[in-house]
């Protein structure tokens, strides 16, 4: 059966819906249904982003739609699917590589669609992994991880996830339950380490350049390094922190801040952790390029700062 869209819908919205249910094609009854003007079909053939394949239909549709709206009106319109991947990553504002209009679905159901990346499931997902958001259901953040763990590199992955911890969309508990639901998956083993690391007290990242810093650090055989380390007293982050010695390092980039007005008012924190006596090394970019002298740098610091054992054992004049 088919399904309009209202008359205010746009026109490659309501086409999306044709194709959807037509395996890509668009039956020129099934146009005048949507209500669509033939002028519209007419600059479509002109642009050619559809095609006349046989007298009365046409095809490929190359939709212009944003890949989670696509998603949005094909899961609308598909019983028993709903938005996922990257898709629904998108939803949430998660960081992914590239932005594809997945969409999820229990076997043997399939969906063959200009644009849409399909993924069928061997089980219909709990009640605790999708929730209708927006409209269309939709993988919930820590099943949404899960899924990521299969089509995003390790660097991307570890990303996502520390976004969904840092602004609280989900937790390692929750990610945790949500993978124990789908049992084996592809990425199941680098996700269960990133949860490790995290439990174990490694802090999140927000950005490349915080992640690229951690690296460089383990690789020099630094001690272990806490990233984005809040500083209870000041309430003020640190992006990198050896907190029993209160050193710091901070990620500079003028792509961070919004103004010079934001540039100076993280200057006026950092001053703040100076008279609570942090020493605090700004980090840029060509530090972790070039990671020789910011290594030797916090070698240094480090030494300075660390108490020495004879120190620790000197007894105490009376």
């Amino acid at each position: 059966m088919s399904q309009s869209l209202p008359v205010n819908s746009s026109a490659v919205a309501r086409l999306a819906v044709v194709a959807n249910q037509h395996n890509g094609l668009l039956p020129t009854t099934e146009i005048v249904k949507q209500q669509v003007d033939r002028s519209t079909i007419t600059r479509r053939v002109q642009a050619q982003s559809l095609t006349l394949v046989t007298k009365a239909t046409y095809g490929p549709l190359i939709t212009k739609l944003a890949p989670l709206e696509l998603a949005r009106i094909n899961v609308a319109n598909t019983p028993g699917s709903w938005v996922s991947h990257c898709a629904a990553a998108a939803a949430y504002g998660i960081p992914v590589s590239v932005v594809v209009a997945d969409i999820s679905m229990k076997l043997p159901a399939k969906v063959q669609v200009a644009s849409i990346r399909t993924h069928r499931m061997k089980d219909t997902p709990d009640a605790r992994d999708v929730v209708v958001f927006n409209g269309v259901l939709t993988s919930r953040p820590a099943r949404c991880l899960t899924e990521l763990a299969g089509v995003q590199t390790e660097r991307r992955l570890e990303l996502a996830l520390d976004h969904c911890l840092h602004r609280k969309l989900t937790t390692i508990a929750d990610v945790r339950e949500a993978m124990a639901r789908r049992g084996k998956f592809r990425g199941c083993g680098r996700l269960r380490q990133l949860l490790n690391d995290r439990e174990n007290g490694q802090g999140l990242v927000r950005s490349w350049l915080e992640q690229d810093l951690r690296s460089v650090i383990r690789k020099a055989g630094l001690p272990p390094v806490t990233c984005n380390f809040h500083v209870a007293e000041l309430d003020r982050w640190i992006d990198a922190a050896w907190p029993s010695i209160r050193l710091g390092l901070e990620a500079e980039s003028w792509e961070h801040h919004e103004s010079p007005t934001d540039w100076g008012r993280t200057v006026i924190r950092g001053r703040g952790l100076t008279v609570s006596g942090w020493i605090i090394l700004p980090v840029v970019v060509a530090d972790v390029r070039n990671s020789a002298q910011l290594i030797a740098d916090i070698r240094t610091v480090l030494g300075r700062l660390s108490p020495s054992p004879s120190s620790a054992t000197r007894p105490s004049s009376a």
